[in-house]
């Protein structure tokens, strides 16, 4: 990706974008009651994040890690739809926020 977005005179940006069972903890329940093989530690665990940051690294990509935050926020509003795990509008909303200073530094940065 880095080196198809630089032929083409761009960046490239990964993002640790978490999957519901790591931030929501409706969704994890929800889908353990459909029999999905779960582990309390999911909603806490930073090893899907790592696994990405060091594939970005690996690959010399920026790499943004969004768990944290995405947990932070399911605090105050539910970002993802209990079981199909897709985000909700306040999860895409809430991805569109962090996700937009990067973007704005990055574009503020270029040649």
């Amino acid at each position: 990706m880095r080196r198809a977005a630089e032929r083409a005179g761009a960046r490239a940006l990964g993002i640790s974008l978490p999957h519901a069972n790591y931030v929501s903890s409706e969704s994890w329940e929800a889908l353990r009651g459909l029999g999905r093989p779960s582990h309390p530690d999911e909603l806490t665990t930073d090893v899907p994040d790592r696994a990405n940051l060091a594939a970005c690294a690996a690959a010399q990509l920026e790499c943004l890690e969004l768990t944290q935050a995405f947990r932070t926020r399911e605090r105050d509003a539910l970002l993802y739809y209990p079981l199909d795990t897709h985000m909700n509008a306040a999860g895409n909303r809430a991805l569109a926020e962090l996700v937009a200073p990067v973007l704005e530094r990055a574009l503020d940065s270029r040649p």
